[in-house]
């Protein structure tokens, strides 16, 4: 006995039962058992194809909203903080900074709940060298690092300056390479 599992048009799998030499009343019995079963997985492959939907739409919304949120904004520095107090609500961060690329280095734009920084501040200028680490390497840095392979000398120095037990440092790509680096800072891991 075959059944397939069937969303809408798309097959996910199937039940095979080798049923040896039944009869056609223990076939039905199988048929009716296997249908009944295949629906209750059909409805949790659906249950989970519309909670990988909401999960897009949000991110759409945030994302659309965060955008418009920016447009309004009247400078750069305004945008980026806009921009930083945002993410951090997201994403449950404590800390968001902003880095902007001049040239071939980071300034530091924005950080979080903050309207005011000093920028050559120690822990600042930690900050921008950790996220020159993913500007220079042109990639998302995790810290602590999963896998141990990427560069991320500079974000420890700084988690430990800062005491942050988590980080995230996020490129933002422009059509000319990297514009910017944003730095996600909370207390699990990403």
């Amino acid at each position: 006995l075959a059944y397939p599992l069937l969303t809408d048009t798309q097959l996910h799998g199937a039940v095979v039962l080798d049923l040896g030499a039944a009869g056609s009343d223990t076939l039905d019995r199988a048929l009716r058992l296997t249908h009944w079963g295949a629906g209750w997985l059909v409805d949790l492959l659906h249950q989970q194809a519309l909670q990988r939907q909401q999960g897009r739409n949000a991110q759409g919304r945030f994302l659309l909203d965060t955008l418009l949120a920016l447009m309004a904004e009247p400078s750069q520095r305004e945008a980026g903080l806009a921009l930083v107090n945002r993410v951090g609500r997201e994403f449950d961060c404590h800390q968001v900074q902003l880095g902007v690329a001049q040239r071939k280095t980071l300034k530091v734009l924005a950080v979080s709940h903050a309207a005011w920084f000093e920028e050559r501040a120690g822990v600042v200028n930690l900050a921008a060298q950790a996220m020159h680490e993913a500007f220079d390497q042109r990639q998302r840095i995790v810290w602590p690092a999963a896998d141990g392979l990427e560069v991320s000398s500079a974000h420890r120095r700084y988690a430990d300056e800062a005491g942050s037990a988590a980080l995230c440092s996020l490129p933002l790509a422009a059509t000319g390479g990297v514009a910017g680096v944003l730095m996600l800072e909370r207390d699990r891991p990403f």
